[in-house]
Parts: structure tokens; C-alpha cells; sequence
């Protein structure tokens, strides 16, 4: 795991949203049922008022993953933000760069 990332355990709810938005071809390199987390690097927060931008896309393959209280907290502290992050717009250039990762 890089140095600048941090790994969040995923709700329930949360997997069913990746059921319902990453194409099945994403997991053919990992099952859903044994993803458990995603992966986050320091360069996905680029806003830090992550409310006040309208979500990108709601789609299969580009869409807004929201995250529960204590996610919004974890990323909060561990990157050092003043404002906590309530979604974040999952899009195949994050996927495919590596800064977002399910695991």
C-alpha cells in the first residue's frame, strides 16, 4: 500500500453499489463476494467540500460511491482535512491509475 493511501472497510451497502455500477469485468481479477475494502490515495482528495460538487456520473462504471459517518472521519484525520469527504466519484481513470482500489 503506498505511503499516501488508506484503506476503508466497506458496508454492506456499499457492495451493493458496486454490484450495481462496476462493470462485471472488474471482477474477474476479484470476486465481489471477497472484496471487503477499498483503497484510497491521498490524490483522489482534491476537494475536500466534496458536497458541493455535483456528482460526475451515475453509471456503470463512472459513478458516486457515498461513504458512512465513520469513513468520512477516518479519511478526515488520516489525510489531515478540515472538511470530511461524503462521496467520492468512482471513474475509471481512478481504477485504472491505481488511486482507487477494491480489495
Amino acid at each position: 500500500m503506498p505511503a499516501n493511501a488508506l484503506t476503508l472497510y466497506l458496508a454492506s451497502w456499499q457492495k451493493r453499489m458496486l454490484k450495481d455500477f462496476m462493470p462485471a469485468s472488474y471482477f474477474t481479477k476479484v470476486p465481489l463476494k471477497d472484496i471487503s475494502r477499498i483503497l484510497i490515495t491521498r490524490a483522489v482528495v482534491k476537494c475536500p467540500q466534496s458536497y458541493k460538487i455535483p456528482a460526475q456520473g451515475i453509471r456503470r462504471g463512472d459513478w458516486v460511491m457515498h461513504l458512512t459517518d465513520e469513513q468520512m472521519l477516518i479519511l478526515k484525520e488520516q489525510f489531515g482535512i478540515r472538511t470530511p469527504i461524503s462521496s467520492i466519484n468512482i471513474d475509471p481513470g481512478l481504477l485504472d491509475s491505481g488511486a482507487v482500489q477494491f480489495r
